[in-house]
C-alpha cells in the first residue's frame, strides 16, 4: 500500500564540459593545496570509501559518462536501473571523485540512483517499508526536491536520519542556486545531514518548517566552481564538501572519530569566516543565517583530526586540551555535563578559535517487519559554554551556545587573549555528543619592538614627504 510520495523533483543543473583544467583553484580556496604540500604523497584521498550518489534525471538519464577519463579504474554502477549519460552527473562525479578534479580521487566503489527511485523505493517512502540497504559512508545530492506535504517531508527526513546512523554515512545536500528562490524543503531537513549553499551566498536558505521547523540551513559554503572565473553553482559546491567529508572518513579510519557526528562537527569547525564579512551568529542560533559555519577549509578540518581525541573530565579538569582537536563521548548523563580547559599562553593569542558541538537525531524502528518502518526519535538539547576561569573556575562566562532546536551548537572568537578557559557541555537527556574546534596561535610583539617598529615606519613616512 502507498503511504506517502514525494514527486516534485528538480535539478540544479551544470553542464560539465571537456578539458576541465586539472589544477582546480577550488582546492587551493578550501586549504587542500597548503594541505597537500604540507603532508606529502600520503595524504588520504577517499581510498576504501564506498560511495552513493543521487541524481535528477536529464531527458530520463542520471548517470555520468562512464567513459570519462576521470572515472578511469573505477566502479560506478546504476543503482536505478540501465541509463543513458547525464552531464550534470558527469560534473558532480567528476567534483566529488575524479582523478584530477576531485580531492578524493581514490573513491573507486560508487552507486549513483534516479532521484524519483531513490526517494520512493530504495528508502522505501512509497511503501512503507524499511529503508534498503545503504552500505556507503558519503552520499553526495546535487540535486533540490519541494513539497508542501509535511507529512512526506517528515516521513523521509526521519528515513534519512535513521540511513545515516544505521550505516555511519554522511549525507550531503544541496540547496537551491538564487538566493530569490524559495528554500527547497527536500534533504535539507534531515537533521543528520550536511546542508550547502555556495561561498558568493547566492543560494536559497532559509528554516525548515516540519521535523524540527525553525531549523536555520545551511550549515556550511563552498566555492561551487573549480576556477576564478567559472559559474558557481550549489550542485558543485555540495560535490566539493562530499569531497571532502570522503578524504575525512578516511583519516578517521580505524579511530573513535570515523563517525557521522565527529565528521560533521569536524567539517563545520573547520569552516573559515574571514571571506564573509558580515558572517555572525547568536547565543540561540549557532550558524550565520546565510553561510552557516562558514567556508569549507578541508586545512582546518584535517588538522583537527590529526591533532586528536581530548576526552572531556566531569569534574573540574587537570590538564588542558590542545589547540586543536576533538572528542566523542559515548554518553552523559541527563543534567549531566563535561568539561574541557583551554591554555593560552602568555605572550600569544588564538586566533579564529571554533567550536561544534553536534549530535545526532536517534532513530529507532520500533517494529521489528521489514514490511513496516515505524521510527521512534530521540534528540534532546545540548548547550555549549565558554568560562573565563584564569582566577577562578567557571569564573565567568563569556558566551555560550544555547539554541532550543536543531543538533548544532558554535562557538566563535576572533581572538581570544592569554588565560586559563573552561568549555561546557551540558544535555537535557542521555545521550551522546561530537565535538570538534581548531584555532591558530599568534605571538604579540613585545612592547618595545612594536614601539621600535612604529618609529622606524614613522621615519621612513617622514623621509618620504621631504
Amino acid at each position: 500500500m502507498l503511504t506517502k510520495r514525494l514527486v516534485w523533483i528538480s535539478s540544479v543543473f551544470l553542464l560539465a564540459l571537456p578539458g576541465l583544467p586539472i589544477q582546480a583553484d577550488w582546492k587551493t580556496e578550501i586549504g587542500w593545496t597548503q594541505l597537500s604540500s604540507e603532508v606529502g604523497p600520503g595524504l588520504e584521498d577517499g581510498t576504501g570509501i564506498a560511495a552513493a550518489m543521487v541524481e535528477a534525471p536529464s531527458n530520463g538519464n542520471y548517470m555520468p559518462a562512464l567513459g570519462n577519463v576521470e572515472f578511469t579504474g573505477k566502479t560506478i554502477v546504476a543503482g536505478s536501473g540501465a541509463s543513458g549519460t547525464s552531464n550534470h552527473a558527469t560534473g558532480m562525479a567528476q567534483t566529488f571523485f575524479g582523478n584530477s578534479i576531485s580531492i578524493a580521487p581514490g573513491i573507486t566503489q560508487i552507486t549513483v540512483y534516479s532521484a524519483g527511485d531513490w526517494l520512493n523505493n530504495v528508502t522505501g517512502l512509497a511503501t512503507g517499508s524499511d529503508p534498503l540497504a545503504h552500505p556507503y559512508r558519503v552520499m553526495n545530492h546535487s540535486w533540490i526536491g519541494n513539497s508542501n506535504n509535511a507529512a512526506a517531508i517528515i516521513a523521509l527526513s526521519q528515513r534519512v536520519d535513521f540511513l545515516a546512523i544505521q550505516n555511519q554515512m554522511t549525507v550531503v545536500a544541496g540547496t537551491n542556486n538564487n538566493s530569490a528562490n524559495p528554500f527547497p524543503p527536500i534533504l535539507t531537513t534531515p537533521y543528520n545531514a550536511i546542508v550547502v549553499g555556495r561561498s558568493d551566498g547566492n543560494h536559497a536558505a532559509g528554516n525548515t518548517f516540519a521535523y524540527g521547523p525553525g531549523r536555520s540551513r545551511p550549515d556550511i559554503v563552498a566555492p561551487g566552481r573549480l576556477n576564478v572565473g567559472d559559474p558557481a553553482t550549489t550542485s558543485r559546491a555540495t560535490a566539493m564538501v562530499s569531497s571532502a567529508a570522503a578524504l575525512l572518513h578516511e583519516k578517521a579510519s580505524g579511530t573513535g572519530a570515523d563517525r557521522i557526528d565527529v565528521i560533521r562537527a569536524t567539517v563545520l569547525a573547520g569552516a573559515t569566516k574571514q571571506e564573509i564579512p558580515n558572517w555572525d551568529r547568536t547565543t540561540t542560533r549557532p550558524l550565520d543565517e546565510r553561510y552557516g559555519a562558514g567556508e569549507l577549509n578541508i586545512y582546518n578540518s584535517y588538522r583537527i583530526l590529526d591533532a586528536g581525541q581530548f576526552s572531556g573530565s566531569t569534574t573540574e579538569p587537570t590538564s588542558s586540551v590542545g589547540f586543536r582537536g576533538w572528542d566523542y563521548q559515548a554518553n552523559v548523563a541527563a543534567g549531566g555535563e563535561r568539561f574541557y580547559d583551554f591554555s593560552i599562553d602568555s605572550g600569544t593569542k588564538w586566533r579564529d578559535f571554533s567550536i561544534v558541538l553536534t549530535w545526532n537525531m536517534l532513530i529507532t524502528d520500533t517494529n521489528p517487519s521489514s514490511s513496516v518502518f515505524a521510527p521512534s526519535e530521540l534528540l534532546g538539547d545540548l548547550n555549549l559554554e565558554l568560562y573565563d576561569s584564569t582566577g577562578t573556575f567557571l569564573g565567568s562566562l563569556l558566551d555560550q551556545s544555547v539554541a532550543s532546536i536543531g543538533n548544532i551548537e558554535h562557538l566563535y572568537f576572533a581572538n581570544l587573549d592569554a588565560g586559563r578557559y573552561t568549555l561546557r557541555v551540558t544535555s537535557d537527556v542521555s545521550r551522546d555528543y561530537a565535538l570538534a574546534w581548531r584555532s591558530t596561535i599568534r605571538a604579540i610583539p613585545e612592547p618595545g619592538l612594536a614601539i621600535l617598529a612604529g618609529f622606524v615606519t614613522l621615519n621612513l613616512i617622514t623621509r618620504r614627504r621631504r
